[in-house]
């Protein structure tokens, strides 16, 4: 998270309880949330070799849900590119911007796998209010993916993007729109990491329930 999630609280003055991260890794940010008031967690991590990792390093908090699933609004077979750096830029989408920005990192491997809706997972989400999405691209498939789940999440902390890090996806401008006719309030972006050519390319933005 750019924005570490002990400052984001405070900042803004929230307390939620729960959180669902999507796109969760390893779960590097376990520890900062329930370090911070957070009592359940779900984690969704689509790479079995990760989700081993993820499962290991969540197994010593409380209330944890950890689920093997790719998400998408439609719920149809995608290739997943696996990249080199432990998963972390794994994505639907093919590399744009990113071989340039980051041209150490490859794809070296690929899967097929079914996606999942979020509201075919859970029929309730109501103690998990804050949602956070790291899925490289991704990010607006799976928020429409909660179809009327949306009504129960207050916080949105999101990856974003500016310029085709990857090819195809959705930009800031479209997310945002997404979510503000949904009923959310657009706050900041963290920081807005520059493409080769100095562009604002991709950063996190979060949200919070009007």
């Amino acid at each position: 998270m750019l924005i570490p999630f002990d400052k984001l609280i405070k900042k803004y003055n929230i307390k939620p309880k729960g959180v669902i991260h999507i796109g969760a890794n390893n779960g590097a940010e376990c520890k900062a949330y329930y370090d911070n008031g957070i009592e359940r967690t779900i984690w969704i991590e689509p790479i079995i070799e990760v989700f081993n990792q993820l499962k290991e390093n969540t197994k010593q908090y409380p209330n944890v849900l950890c689920f093997c699933e790719l998400i998408s609004d439609i719920e149809k077979d995608y290739v997943l590119n696996i990249s080199d750096n432990n998963g972390e830029s794994s994505s639907i989408f093919e590399f744009g911007e990113h071989k340039e920005m980051h041209s150490n990192v490859h794809f070296n491997n690929s899967v097929q796998i079914k996606a999942k809706r979020i509201d075919s997972i859970f029929n309730d989400l109501s103690d998990y209010e804050f949602i956070n999405l790291d899925i490289q691209g991704n990010e607006l498939s799976a928020l429409k993916s909660l179809g009327t789940l949306i009504s129960q999440i207050n916080y949105v902390y999101c990856e974003v993007n500016k310029t085709e890090v990857y090819k195809g996806i959705p930009l800031f401008d479209e997310v945002n729109q997404w979510l503000t006719n949904n009923g959310f309030e657009f706050k900041e972006v963290a920081k807005w990491v520059k493409n080769n050519k100095g562009q604002d390319a991709w950063g996190d933005g979060f949200w919070i329930r009007k």
